[in-house]
């Protein structure tokens, strides 16, 4: 065992807390311990001292198209370049003609996500969903989720099978909302929406297509008790920004993803609405805003062990940044802000119980 001592810890996805350490074991975070304990309960131990630093856990991306990667040498470069912005989590998205083989790292998690297309999707592709489900089932350490394109253009009889294997397995499932952003007869909407209930497709589902969240679909979101999947693209200007805090001031659980942006937008995010809100957000949205990248996500993943707050128990996986650094913050007796974390001041990344190589 060693302890991890840092100037300030965001503890419980909640606050800040001084004077508090992490005793680490292997790849757990044992205990929350007072800095004044240490000299009384553990002298044998080692201690790493990050004196200018505040204690974050660590990030997720939970939806990243993999179809500029050309075997495992581009996906390495990809899974990098995520982890020098501190994410140790990644959802690895492809469709059913490129199944991404890799060698997990148990440092790093990984998980898969399938994307069906409803226009071209045939028995033979159900068939192969059956047998690589299959293989992730005899590997705990991988994880396999669904995701449906085009979900208008699917066979019933193949939706059926689809709600089926996810509901059997508790696979999780995405599903596009795209194809729908034009549909405003509510008829329509709700015809839908009421099929794919009876047959239990959407219960704790995960729904894509930010511009198609209209009044129906929000009351069905929070009726099956599903996920907004939120593209770090879709809320680039302010409006929409605006509307994204708005769910969750609502507490709609949301989860910031890339897709297929071309780098981690998470930081750029948060400064903008540092920036726009200033003042005016409250610490518990901001507390909220930090979720849809870490709590909020640890159900799309198979370890056991949460690494979505720093808390006992949980999986000691976690960020340092360096609050002298850049323009983070110049005094270590003001209030922290979430909202004003960076990638210039990330410093180290740590992942079950491992300094990663950031550099």
């Amino acid at each position: 065992m060693f302890i991890i001592s840092p100037k300030w810890i965001y503890l419980n996805n909640k606050k800040f807390e001084k004077e508090k350490a992490l005793l680490i074991d292997q790849s757990v975070i044992r205990e929350v311990i007072d800095k004044a304990s240490i000299e009384k309960k553990y002298t044998n131990l080692r201690i790493i001292e990050y004196s200018d630093h505040v204690l974050m856990p660590s990030l997720t991306e939970s939806y990243i198209n993999t179809d500029d990667c050309i075997g495992t040498d581009h996906l390495d470069i990809k899974l990098n370049k995520l982890l020098r912005y501190g994410v140790t989590r990644v959802n690895l998205l492809t469709d059913n003609n490129n199944t991404i083989k890799y060698n997990f790292d148990g440092h790093l998690e990984l998980g898969q996500v399938l994307e069906l297309d409803g226009k071209v999707i045939s028995q033979l592709d159900i068939n192969n969903i059956t047998s690589l489900l299959d293989s992730f089932k005899s590997d705990p350490t991988k994880s396999l989720s669904i995701s449906l394109k085009n979900i208008c253009s699917f066979k019933n009889e193949f939706i059926k099978k689809i709600s089926s294997i996810t509901n059997e397995l508790n696979i999780n499932l995405h599903i596009n909302l795209d194809e729908l952003k034009n549909m405003t007869d509510k008829k329509e909407i709700n015809g839908y929406i009421e099929y794919w209930e009876d047959i239990n497709l959407i219960n704790n589902c995960h729904f894509h297509g930010f511009s198609s969240f209209s009044k129906e679909w929000l009351l069905c979101v929070k009726r099956n008790n599903s996920t907004l999947m939120i593209s770090y693209k879709e809320i680039s200007d302010i409006e929409k920004l605006k509307y994204f805090i708005s769910l969750l001031e609502k507490k709609f659980r949301c989860v910031l993803v890339s897709n297929d942006c071309e780098s981690y937008q998470f930081y750029k995010v948060i400064n903008l609405i540092n920036a726009v809100m200033g003042n005016s957000t409250n610490i518990n949205t901001i507390n909220k805003i930090m979720d849809c990248v870490t709590t909020n996500t640890s159900n799309l993943f198979s370890n056991y062990l949460s690494s979505g707050c720093i808390k006992k128990g949980n999986q000691a996986s976690f960020n340092l940044f360096n609050y002298k650094k850049s323009h983070f913050i110049e005094n270590s007796d003001i209030n922290l802000n979430i909202c004003n974390l960076d990638k210039e001041s990330l410093t180290h990344v740590w992942s079950s119980g491992k300094k990663m190589d950031i550099k």
